[in-house]
């Protein structure tokens, strides 16, 4: 995927991966305000800056404190389960959480679209970090509303 191909993201034929890095762009705009800066140096939404690290590295603004963003986008609007990862991922998220001590959030979007996903959740990997499966229920305890103050972390 090139940057040029950035503008045909929420498309009908859009395939998962373009889905994926809209709400990747979609999160990333969200996040970059008065709260959260971005430590990437690279465009926004595009690739994360190495296999073996989250998406996103953020950072509180006025503060040192550093969070990392893993995002997942599903188009269905699941109401039971649905798979959010391989091992392969949830064992790059744990050894990078543990390596840099900066905590690992996964900010899943369901429904909707990428750019407006009908529900979206904001979970500590931590609370997830066994489970490749996770069931819809127990993510209503992290939905967040993007309005207002939009995404907060809980750190």
């Amino acid at each position: 995927m090139t940057p040029s191909s950035v503008s045909r993201f929420s498309g009908p034929d859009s395939d998962l991966s373009d889905k994926g890095q809209a709400f990747t762009l979609f999160i990333h705009q969200q996040l970059c305000n008065k709260r959260y800066r971005s430590t990437d140096t690279r465009q926004p939404g595009l690739y994360p800056l190495s296999p073996l690290e989250p998406g996103h590295i953020f950072e509180v603004n006025g503060t040192n404190t550093r969070i990392a963003v893993e995002s997942r986008f599903r188009q269905a609007d699941y109401r039971k389960k649905f798979t959010w990862t391989d091992q392969e991922q949830m064992d790059v998220l744990t050894r990078f959480q543990q390596r840099t001590n900066i905590p690992v959030f996964v900010v899943i979007g369901l429904g909707g679209l990428p750019a407006k996903p009908s529900h979206l959740y904001v979970v500590p990997f931590d609370k997830i970090s066994q489970y490749h499966t996770v069931d819809f229920s127990a993510l209503e305890a992290f939905e967040c509303n993007t309005g207002g103050e939009g995404i907060v972390f809980d750190i």
